[in-house]
């Protein structure tokens, strides 16, 4: 059996593996991921912890897919950065839940480019839990999200846009504040206080290319936020933060899912 397996091994090349893949169901392929995709940081891991606390984030990126009609009507086509006509490759969003250090990848939702990312980000609740320090950027926040999200039990640190009302409550030593959230009532033309408390800081970012202002929240009376600029530092570095994956072309060094199908992509 071993000898026979060596000599198909052998007789394979790249366009077999493209016809298996095509050939291939996806449900085995998820399995496999649920069965193995898990933190790996081990108490020694720099960059993984905060306070006891495992460091994850959230956060999105998409992908070109090949470009065939099939994919095209499963996922869309972004627009142009003039905002005429549509861009050159169907393209996939993933959302992911990344363990800060490691990059390790231990949650992934997917759908077309036009899926919002705070809405695919519902899938990953599930693999959420006490333990953790969940990081995540100010275009995720959104009351319901936020509340979903801490009753995993959670901890949970997400920057918020400057224009985001937060009325100051109790002034903290370390100079943050307790807040109550606050959530539109009736057909979102108003807001209305909760009861759900939360620590603020006020930042800056020191940046000409980026002057805005951000706030980042975190849930009840967690731990002193003066030195969670450390966590809000490693999202940077949680392996899906900025990056864009793009099918190869003559004389651009690249990488994209080469499905012509969704199933296979």
């Amino acid at each position: 059996m071993g000898q026979r397996l060596v000599a198909v091994m052998e007789r394979a090349d790249q366009g077999s593996a493209v016809q298996a893949a095509r050939a291939a169901r996806p449900e085995p392929l998820q399995a496999l991921f649920s069965a193995v995709a898990a933190p790996l940081a081990t108490a020694q891991t720099q960059g993984s912890w905060y306070r006891g606390l495992r460091l994850m984030s959230i956060d999105g990126t998409c992908i070109d897919v090949a470009d065939t009609p099939p994919n095209e009507a499963a996922f869309s086509r972004p627009g142009t950065g003039r905002g005429e006509g549509a861009g050159a490759f169907p393209q996939v969003r993933l959302v992911g839940l990344a363990e800060c250090g490691t990059h390790a990848l231990t949650g992934a939702a997917i759908g077309a480019c036009t899926s919002g990312e705070p809405t695919l980000t519902r899938d990953l609740l599930g693999s959420l839990g006490e333990g953790m320090l969940v990081l995540a950027d100010r275009n995720f926040y959104g009351f319901e999200l936020w509340s979903e999200a801490a009753a995993t039990g959670a901890q949970l640190l997400w920057r918020t846009k400057a224009g985001h009302v937060l009325p100051p409550g109790e002034r903290l030593p370390d100079g943050s504040y307790l807040s109550h959230l606050r959530r539109f009532a009736g057909h979102r033309h108003r807001m209305i206080d909760t009861d759900v408390v939360v620590r603020v800081i006020d930042y800056g970012i020191d940046d000409p290319g980026r002057p805005q202002a951000e706030r980042s929240r975190g849930g009840g009376r967690a731990p002193a936020l003066l030195s969670l600029a450390q966590p809000l530092g490693e999202r940077g570095r949680s392996g899906l933060s900025g990056r864009r994956e793009r099918p190869p072309v003559p004389g651009r060094a690249g990488r994209a899912c080469r499905g012509s199908s969704p199933r296979a992509s």
